[in-house]
């Protein structure tokens, strides 16, 4: 029996000490705000937020006096734009700089990342943070229809958290939550796809969320082995830029996609809901910048406005997107928002010949599927060439694919080179990347 998701929500705040529900109450009452109930409340809460780390953040104390700015002149969200990124390496270099004076190591929620970027950092949140950022994401997906409680699949792979699930919070809280888990590692192996398939056929959840190349994987399955459709009402992917290629298999094989964008260290900062072109930005919980450049995609820049334990003012996540938009007058929900994610800014080639190449454009899947026979594939730039690795059936034709790739990059002068692979695995969270850059 599904739980009310507003007597649910209160049953997960008692059990985890939590205040999810008043964040996700207060978040969705600002879906009919207009712009300027939502700019005006950005600016409230960003000047609150440099308050108080001016006064007990030893990071931030230091740099607002460094640059003079003195936060009763702010006046709006423009003026902060003095206030520098704050990178990866910062946060790695100055971590007990940036945690707020008010708390202790002991009594905030640590986390580590390393992204994409090869810059581990750890990263510190307060009861607070990590309510709002669930409470965010829960508020993403209700932009759908979804509603907390509904019968859900969560395929993830982060080790930390599949090492967690054996253990009696975990499986209390899934039991409240109406939710299964599956490691997004069983569909490293092709003969897991069937039984895979079956259990999942067999529960008939509501939904299914999680890393975007395990159900990428599971709906190429369904695909190639002409299997009865998946029947969610939503899929949600996330942690992993969703190809058009991707979206179009999954949204044929298992059911409408809905795309899901944040990072460790700060949840929930857009989502593209069902049969939704823009991402909208919930704006309630964090302000996006873009970094003023004249490249066609610009570094994103965030600023979680629920973070006071240790904030984290215009952080340079390290993705590329298109810009920023004020919403239009077609749009019930007044959201600022962007149209393309391009991932990760590392992952922009620099050729020796002054030309880039942005990878996600080319290699994210449409291109290969001209050619047949083709599993999966990854490419690599190592400063020399580009090499393209393909897991491939016996329908694979070699010639036609060298051909293909070379005409594709021809413009851009580098040499290429094409081999073939038995197997292509993710990396041991089950992340899957269709590109790297060997440096």
């Amino acid at each position: 029996m599904q739980i009310h998701p507003q007597i649910l929500l209160y049953l997960l705040d008692i059990f985890q000490r939590t205040s999810t529900r008043q964040y996700f109450n207060f978040y969705s009452s600002t879906l009919s705000w207009n712009r300027e109930d939502i700019r005006s409340y950005q600016l409230r809460r960003i000047k609150d937020l440099l308050a108080k780390a001016k006064k007990n953040v030893p990071y931030y104390r230091n740099l607002l006096k460094r640059i003079g700015l003195n936060i009763d002149n702010i006046s709006s969200l423009d003026d902060i734009k003095d206030i520098p990124p704050l990178t990866r390496d910062d946060i790695q270099s100055s971590t007990d700089e940036l945690i707020s004076s008010q708390y202790t190591k002991d009594r905030l929620c640590k986390s580590s990342s390393s992204g994409t970027t090869g810059i581990p950092i750890n990263y510190y949140q307060d009861s607070n943070s990590t309510s709002a950022g669930t409470a965010a994401g829960y508020l993403a997906y209700s932009l759908s229809g979804w509603h907390p409680g509904d019968k859900s699949l969560h395929i993830w792979g982060n080790p930390q958290s599949v090492a967690q699930w054996n253990k009696i919070p975990s499986k209390i809280k899934r039991l409240l939550k109406n939710q299964t888990n599956l490691a997004s590692t069983e569909f490293n192996d092709a003969a897991n796809h069937r039984r895979l398939y079956d259990k999942i056929k067999s529960k008939n959840f509501t939904s299914i969320d999680g890393y975007t190349t395990a159900i990428y994987e599971l709906a190429k399955f369904i695909d190639l082995n002409n299997l009865p459709r998946l029947s969610p009402k939503f899929v949600f992917t996330t942690a992993e830029n969703l190809t058009e290629l991707q979206r179009e298999i999954i949204k044929k094989n298992i059911g409408p996609v809905s795309d899901l964008y944040g990072c460790g260290e700060i949840n929930g900062i857009a989502i593209q809901p069902i049969n939704e072109e823009k991402y909208l930005i919930l704006e309630p919980h964090v302000l996006v910048e873009v970094e003023n450049t004249t490249e066609t995609y610009k570094n994103i820049l965030v600023t979680d406005l629920d973070n006071f334990a240790m904030p984290l003012i215009r952080y340079k996540v390290g993705d590329l997107i298109d810009g920023v938009y004020d919403s239009d007058e077609n749009q019930n929900i007044k959201y600022s928002y962007f149209n393309k994610i391009l991932g990760r800014n590392s992952d922009i080639i620099d050729l020796p010949n002054g030309k880039k190449i942005l990878p996600v454009n080319i290699v994210g899947g449409t291109l290969f599927r001209k050619i047949g026979g083709i599993i999966k594939h990854k490419v690599i730039w190592n400063g020399r060439e580009l090499i393209f690795y393909f897991e491939v059936s016996t329908a694979f034709n070699r010639e036609r694919a060298i051909q293909l790739v070379e005409n594709e990059f021809k413009a851009y002068n580098v040499s290429i080179r094409v081999e073939t692979v038995e197997k292509l695995l993710p990396d041991k969270n089950g992340k899957y990347r269709y590109f790297e850059i060997i440096k």
